[in-house]
Protein backbone atom coordinates (compact mmCIF):
# COMPACT_ATOMS: atom_id res chain seq x y z
CA UNK A 1 0.00 0.00 0.00
CA UNK A 2 2.86 2.56 1.01
CA UNK A 3 4.42 1.88 -2.28
CA UNK A 4 1.60 2.05 -4.18
CA UNK A 5 0.94 5.26 -2.66
CA UNK A 6 4.30 7.13 -3.56
CA UNK A 7 3.57 5.06 -6.94
CA UNK A 8 0.45 7.01 -6.86
CA UNK A 9 2.22 10.24 -5.99
CA UNK A 10 4.63 10.20 -8.75
CA UNK A 11 2.01 9.99 -11.39
CA UNK A 12 -0.28 12.38 -10.61
CA UNK A 13 2.55 14.86 -10.07
CA UNK A 14 4.29 14.07 -13.51
CA UNK A 15 0.88 14.60 -14.95
CA UNK A 16 0.01 17.74 -13.69
CA UNK A 17 4.12 19.09 -14.65
CA UNK A 18 2.87 17.62 -18.38
CA UNK A 19 -0.39 19.04 -18.41
CA UNK A 20 0.91 22.79 -16.95
CA UNK A 21 4.38 23.34 -18.10
CA UNK A 22 4.37 20.98 -21.43
CA UNK A 23 1.39 22.44 -23.16
CA UNK A 24 -1.22 19.81 -22.21
CA UNK A 25 0.93 16.76 -22.73
CA UNK A 26 -1.07 13.66 -22.42
CA UNK A 27 1.33 11.17 -23.28
CA UNK A 28 4.78 10.74 -22.43
CA UNK A 29 7.49 8.30 -24.42
CA UNK A 30 10.64 6.90 -22.85
CA UNK A 31 11.92 9.14 -26.17
CA UNK A 32 10.61 11.97 -24.51
CA UNK A 33 12.51 11.91 -21.33
CA UNK A 34 15.25 13.93 -21.55
CA UNK A 35 18.10 15.96 -19.30
CA UNK A 36 16.33 18.76 -20.09
CA UNK A 37 12.73 17.24 -19.25
CA UNK A 38 13.56 15.47 -15.61
CA UNK A 39 15.83 19.22 -15.04
CA UNK A 40 12.15 21.23 -15.62
CA UNK A 41 10.30 18.16 -13.75
CA UNK A 42 13.14 18.49 -11.07
CA UNK A 43 12.30 22.84 -10.78
CA UNK A 44 8.53 22.20 -11.09
CA UNK A 45 8.57 19.85 -8.25
CA UNK A 46 10.26 22.41 -6.16
CA UNK A 47 7.21 24.91 -6.51
CA UNK A 48 4.79 22.47 -5.36
CA UNK A 49 3.06 22.76 -1.35
CA UNK A 50 3.61 20.50 0.99
CA UNK A 51 -0.52 19.79 1.70
CA UNK A 52 0.05 17.77 5.01
CA UNK A 53 1.46 20.51 7.17
CA UNK A 54 0.23 24.31 7.53
CA UNK A 55 3.38 25.43 9.12
CA UNK A 56 5.16 28.57 7.15
CA UNK A 57 8.41 26.62 7.43
CA UNK A 58 7.51 23.10 5.62
CA UNK A 59 5.01 25.19 3.56
CA UNK A 60 6.66 23.19 0.26
CA UNK A 61 8.19 20.21 -0.62
CA UNK A 62 10.79 18.26 1.41
CA UNK A 63 14.01 17.84 -0.49
CA UNK A 64 13.57 14.50 0.19
CA UNK A 65 10.38 14.03 -0.68
CA UNK A 66 11.32 15.39 -4.06
CA UNK A 67 14.24 12.85 -4.23
CA UNK A 68 12.01 9.83 -3.61
CA UNK A 69 9.46 10.91 -6.33
CA UNK A 70 12.60 11.52 -8.97
CA UNK A 71 13.52 8.20 -8.05
CA UNK A 72 10.62 5.97 -8.88
CA UNK A 73 11.42 7.76 -12.32
CA UNK A 74 15.04 6.68 -12.58
CA UNK A 75 13.53 3.70 -11.93
CA UNK A 76 10.73 3.52 -14.61
CA UNK A 77 13.73 4.68 -16.87
CA UNK A 78 15.72 1.53 -15.93
CA UNK A 79 13.47 -1.05 -16.29
CA UNK A 80 12.50 0.29 -19.64
CA UNK A 81 16.06 -0.23 -20.65
CA UNK A 82 16.24 -3.59 -18.95
CA UNK A 83 13.10 -4.07 -21.29
CA UNK A 84 14.30 -2.75 -24.46
CA UNK A 85 12.05 0.19 -24.88
CA UNK A 86 15.26 3.02 -24.65
CA UNK A 87 19.17 2.57 -24.22
CA UNK A 88 21.55 3.46 -21.00
CA UNK A 89 23.05 6.05 -23.51
CA UNK A 90 19.93 8.04 -23.50
CA UNK A 91 18.78 7.97 -19.51
CA UNK A 92 18.95 11.43 -18.32
CA UNK A 93 19.61 9.71 -14.90
CA UNK A 94 23.15 9.43 -15.54
CA UNK A 95 23.87 12.45 -15.76
CA UNK A 96 21.27 14.39 -13.50
CA UNK A 97 21.49 13.81 -9.20
CA UNK A 98 19.54 14.36 -6.60
CA UNK A 99 20.49 14.34 -3.81
CA UNK A 100 18.77 13.86 -0.65
CA UNK A 101 19.20 15.64 2.64
CA UNK A 102 20.04 13.85 6.43
CA UNK A 103 17.65 14.02 8.48
CA UNK A 104 17.55 13.29 12.33
CA UNK A 105 14.62 11.03 13.51
CA UNK A 106 13.20 12.33 16.81
CA UNK A 107 13.08 9.28 19.41
CA UNK A 108 10.65 8.49 22.80
CA UNK A 109 12.48 9.97 25.96
CA UNK A 110 12.53 7.03 28.90
CA UNK A 111 9.72 9.00 30.52
CA UNK A 112 7.39 9.06 27.05
CA UNK A 113 8.00 5.57 27.10
CA UNK A 114 7.13 5.24 30.87
CA UNK A 115 3.82 7.48 30.28
CA UNK A 116 2.85 4.86 27.18
CA UNK A 117 2.96 2.16 29.93
CA UNK A 118 1.12 3.60 32.40
CA UNK A 119 -1.95 4.71 30.28
CA UNK A 120 -5.37 3.63 31.63
CA UNK A 121 -6.76 1.52 29.20
CA UNK A 122 -9.81 -0.60 28.29
CA UNK A 123 -8.49 -3.85 28.36
CA UNK A 124 -10.02 -5.52 24.91
CA UNK A 125 -9.99 -2.42 23.39
CA UNK A 126 -7.90 -1.43 20.35
CA UNK A 127 -6.37 1.17 21.74
CA UNK A 128 -5.09 -1.80 24.71
CA UNK A 129 -4.17 -4.26 21.79
CA UNK A 130 -2.13 -1.54 19.93
CA UNK A 131 -0.38 -0.15 22.72
CA UNK A 132 0.56 -3.71 23.68
CA UNK A 133 1.67 -4.73 20.19
CA UNK A 134 4.21 -1.19 20.52
CA UNK A 135 5.64 -2.13 23.45
CA UNK A 136 6.37 -5.72 22.57
CA UNK A 137 8.47 -4.45 19.20
CA UNK A 138 10.17 -1.99 21.85
CA UNK A 139 11.43 -4.90 23.81
CA UNK A 140 12.28 -6.85 21.07
CA UNK A 141 14.67 -3.96 19.56
CA UNK A 142 12.11 -2.90 17.27
CA UNK A 143 9.80 -5.50 15.02
CA UNK A 144 8.39 -4.03 11.81
CA UNK A 145 4.59 -4.16 11.97
CA UNK A 146 4.12 -6.38 9.13
CA UNK A 147 6.28 -9.03 11.06
CA UNK A 148 4.50 -7.81 14.43
CA UNK A 149 1.14 -8.92 13.76
CA UNK A 150 2.06 -12.11 11.94
CA UNK A 151 4.14 -13.49 14.81
CA UNK A 152 2.42 -16.81 15.87
CA UNK A 153 3.00 -19.00 18.78
CA UNK A 154 5.32 -21.42 17.15
CA UNK A 155 7.39 -18.04 16.88
CA UNK A 156 7.88 -18.25 21.17
CA UNK A 157 10.01 -21.11 22.11
CA UNK A 158 11.39 -21.62 25.83
CA UNK A 159 11.79 -17.61 26.30
CA UNK A 160 12.86 -16.75 22.77
CA UNK A 161 11.86 -15.32 19.83
CA UNK A 162 13.12 -16.66 16.46
CA UNK A 163 11.47 -15.48 12.98
CA UNK A 164 11.91 -14.70 9.43
CA UNK A 165 11.43 -10.86 8.39
CA UNK A 166 9.42 -10.47 5.40
CA UNK A 167 11.50 -7.56 3.86
CA UNK A 168 15.13 -9.10 3.82
CA UNK A 169 14.02 -12.57 4.87
CA UNK A 170 16.87 -12.31 7.91
CA UNK A 171 16.30 -14.95 10.29
CA UNK A 172 16.05 -13.00 14.22
CA UNK A 173 16.34 -14.97 16.88
CA UNK A 174 16.25 -13.11 20.11
CA UNK A 175 15.90 -13.58 24.02
CA UNK A 176 12.77 -11.87 25.42
CA UNK A 177 12.73 -9.62 28.30
CA UNK A 178 10.73 -10.05 31.15
CA UNK A 179 8.45 -7.18 29.83
CA UNK A 180 7.95 -8.77 26.70
CA UNK A 181 7.39 -11.99 28.25
CA UNK A 182 4.58 -10.17 30.23
CA UNK A 183 2.42 -9.15 27.58
CA UNK A 184 2.85 -12.39 26.11
CA UNK A 185 0.85 -13.97 29.23
CA UNK A 186 -1.94 -11.60 28.61
CA UNK A 187 -2.72 -13.05 24.81
CA UNK A 188 -1.77 -16.83 25.99
CA UNK A 189 -4.41 -19.07 26.41
CA UNK A 190 -5.06 -23.07 26.85
CA UNK A 191 -6.87 -23.63 23.65
CA UNK A 192 -4.40 -21.75 21.30
CA UNK A 193 -2.44 -23.97 18.58
CA UNK A 194 1.08 -23.16 17.31
CA UNK A 195 -0.24 -21.80 14.78
CA UNK A 196 -2.13 -19.01 15.74
CA UNK A 197 -1.82 -15.04 15.72
CA UNK A 198 -0.46 -14.00 18.64
CA UNK A 199 -1.78 -10.61 18.59
CA UNK A 200 -5.88 -10.06 17.58
CA UNK A 201 -5.41 -8.06 14.51
CA UNK A 202 -5.05 -10.72 12.43
CA UNK A 203 -7.75 -13.57 11.71
CA UNK A 204 -6.63 -17.28 11.51
CA UNK A 205 -9.24 -18.58 10.00
CA UNK A 206 -8.75 -16.38 6.72
CA UNK A 207 -7.20 -17.77 3.79
CA UNK A 208 -4.09 -15.97 4.11
CA UNK A 209 -3.97 -17.79 7.84
CA UNK A 210 -2.63 -21.21 5.42
CA UNK A 211 0.49 -18.96 5.04
CA UNK A 212 2.54 -19.97 7.91
CA UNK A 213 6.10 -19.51 6.89
CA UNK A 214 7.32 -16.93 5.05
CA UNK A 215 7.94 -18.86 1.81
CA UNK A 216 4.23 -19.99 1.60
CA UNK A 217 3.03 -16.06 2.19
Amino acid sequence: VRNWKKHNGFLNKLADFLDKKMKHKKELLFSDVTLELVTKFDAYLRTLRNSRTKTESDKMLHPNTIAVVLSIFKRILRKGIELGYTTPDKNPFIVFKCASIKTEKEKLTASEIQSIIELDLPVGSNDWHSRNCFLFSFYCAGIRAGDLLQLRWLNVEEGRLMYQMGKNHKIRNMKLVPQALAILDLYRTDSAKSTDYIFPFMNNRKVYADAVMQSDR
